[in-house]
């Protein structure tokens, strides 16, 4: 019989105690109740140690706890855990639509490697992890978050049917909608029984992202690639997206159907295919600045030919889950080569534009660009006929946008325009946006002859009278409904996106009224749901792009909070693609040859 003493405490009077904890002070929430942004309505509340619903929790984490410690639990004990591990703190998040019988929403935030715990059933593997290795070795811990094993069969361990959705309920699954059930009957999340915008959102993100083939984004990685330091930290990969699709999932109780995003990993050999959830687009993060410089004064060892170079690619990041369901093994050392390749080669996709899908004819309507930004009503009749080149989309950047996007728009663009006097008081504060109707360049590889024109909005808080009532000149859009017809009036625009939330859309003229702004004017594309992604939760201590850049990205804040630096260089989209290897490899083995030398920095103008 072994002797040795236990990793941990016993229990004191039914009391546990965490001896270690792999928290994090930086692994907080982005937005609590004091510094949320106004319009952000997704802020978090401590619960305090003293509040009901933190005693509950810890009750539960207790109970859970001693069905899985090497200790016997005593009849008619209550078993507690003192206080969750250090630096954790139980968050709650109100619900927006008033009291209800159910809770409010309860998350357990702290740890290094996870965004966060829904449940105490979710959080007790993870607990039972910091009770028993002393050595935090993550391969060790057997929570879904660390191992990728489905919550349904640890709560069966615990001898619990609280479902991995749940903040602390044990909500039998026969009291949801039956809809809630695949084919085979597996559970997936039903929708909320109360109207929750923010979880609206969530589910918009995850049942419909906003990626378009072809565009450059970042996949989260969970866990993270850590070294040995804080500068030797990888938590985004950078990847162009292939497809959008629908995956089926292999699981214990059958086939599982989820939104996913095909992406080509660049710099790594594998294609992948990544929860939605798990996608930022490009302007969401950045490299950090460590990170950057490590890199500019690293080179891998062994790579002086072509062969050696390729090699350095051959990493697995994310494993097959349908037929792999085990944890990623990829150590720093190994996967900073290929993600400087990858890095590199999206900021050379980012300095690049292009039209596609173009037509040229003979199109009246030209405004003179010394007249940019113009206003006309209708469209604006050029005093001569001439070839223009007609277009339905751009390459700009890593972006791709369309004919009938709504985009943002800097500020600037309309600083010296008349129809400034008729933007809403403290308009300079939020987005201004452009409805595109029309995509026209006198030549399709010159940026200073490309221009947008379309319908300029903005935005308004709900429920704040408009100003322009009594203007006729003006109208009032919800975010629903069309608001325009395309160049020839034959087909129909898109609807307007869903405005933020505590907003809505004014449209700054009526929709007979057309402004003309140069391509350069773009802010970028707008991401209506983007700030309550959970993946900025868990890259948020290391993303140097800041919350006022991800609300410009969102419509909160003006585009140039946060705008795309205009490309430097025309290139069809194809060619380019085809000319990027070689010109990586180049560029790289000229640098690890002869020593280290700065990486192109990523700037914004």
């Amino acid at each position: 019989m072994s002797t040795s003493r236990p990793p941990f405490d016993p229990p004191m009077n039914g009391i546990l105690r965490f001896p270690r904890s792999d928290g994090s002070p930086h692994s907080r929430p982005t937005y609590t109740k004091e510094n949320a942004p106004p319009g952000v309505l997704n802020y978090m509340e401590v619960v305090p140690h003293s509040d009901r619903r933190n005693k509950d929790w810890r009750n539960k984490v207790g109970t859970f706890l001693m069905k899985l410690l090497p200790i016997t639990a005593f009849a008619r004990i209550q078993y507690t855990i003192a206080d969750f591990p250090q630096h954790y703190a139980l968050y709650s998040k109100p619900r927006l639509s008033g009291a209800t019988e159910q809770r409010d929403d309860l998350y357990l935030y702290g740890s290094r490697y996870v965004n966060n715990f829904r449940s105490p059933a979710e959080f007790a593997f993870h607990a039972y992890w910091l009770m028993m290795d002393p050595t935090l070795d993550q391969a060790n811990c057997e929570c879904q978050w660390c191992t990728g094993t489905p919550q349904k069969e640890l709560s069966r361990r615990l001898g619990t049917n609280v479902d991995h959705y749940s903040s602390g309920t044990s909500k039998p699954k026969s009291q949801y909608d039956a809809s809630a059930f695949g084919a085979n009957g597996r559970y997936t999340p039903p929708a909320s029984p109360v109207d929750d915008p923010v979880k609206d959102a969530q589910s918009t993100l995850r049942e419909k992202p906003p990626f378009r083939a072809g565009e450059l984004v970042w996949a989260n990685l969970r866990p993270p690639i850590r070294g040995e330091s804080d500068d030797q930290t990888i938590s985004c990969w950078p990847a162009i997206v292939l497809d959008v699709l629908v995956r089926n999932l292999r699981t214990d109780a059958g086939l599982d159907r989820q939104p996913a995003l095909k992406l080509r990993l660049l710099g790594a050999s594998y294609a992948a295919q990544v929860e939605a959830f798990d996608v930022l687009p490009y302007h969401a993060f950045a490299v950090p600045p460590g990170l950057q410089g490590f890199m500019a004064n690293s080179r891998p060892e062994n790579v002086f030919d072509d062969l050696a170079f390729d090699r350095l690619s051959e990493i697995q990041l994310f494993p097959d889950t349908q037929f792999d369901p085990r944890p990623r093994q990829v150590t720093f050392d190994r996967a900073w080569p290929a993600f400087c390749k990858g890095i590199i080669m999206m900021w050379r996709v980012c300095d690049r534009w292009s039209l596609t899908r173009t037509t040229i004819s003979a199109v009246g309507g030209t405004p003179p660009p010394s007249k940019w930004p113009h206003l006309g009503t209708g469209s604006a009749v050029a005093s001569d006929t001439q070839s223009q080149v007609a277009s339905d989309a751009v390459w700009w950047g890593a972006e791709q946008i369309w004919l009938g996007d709504l985009v943002r728009l800097r500020s600037k663009s309309i600083q010296d325009c008349p129809i400034l006097p008729l933007v809403s008081k403290d308009a300079e504060t939020r987005c201004l946006f452009l409805k595109i109707t029309s995509l026209q360049a006198r030549r399709a590889n010159n940026l200073s002859e490309v221009w947008l024109s379309g319908t300029l909005y903005e935005i308004v808080p709900e429920g704040e009278e408009d100003e322009s009532d009594h203007d006729d000149q003006t109208k009032t859009e919800s975010g629903s409904g069309l608001d325009g017809m395309s160049l020839s009036g034959l087909v129909a625009l898109p609807s307007l996106p869903v405005p933020p939330l505590g907003f809505r859309f004014r449209a700054v003229l009526s929709a007979t009224n057309t402004i003309f702004v140069p391509l350069t004017s773009v802010a970028g594309r707008y991401y209506p749901h983007l700030a309550f992604s959970p993946v900025f939760s868990a890259a948020r201590s290391i993303n140097p792009v800041r919350s006022e850049q991800i609300l410009s990205l969102c419509g909160y804040a003006p585009g140039d909070v946060w705008p795309v630096k205009p490309p430097s260089a025309y290139q069809d989209r194809k060619q380019m693609w085809d000319g990027l290897e070689v010109e990586l490899r180049k560029f790289l083995m000229l640098r690890w040859k002869s020593g280290s030398q700065p990486l192109k920095p990523e700037q914004r103008a």
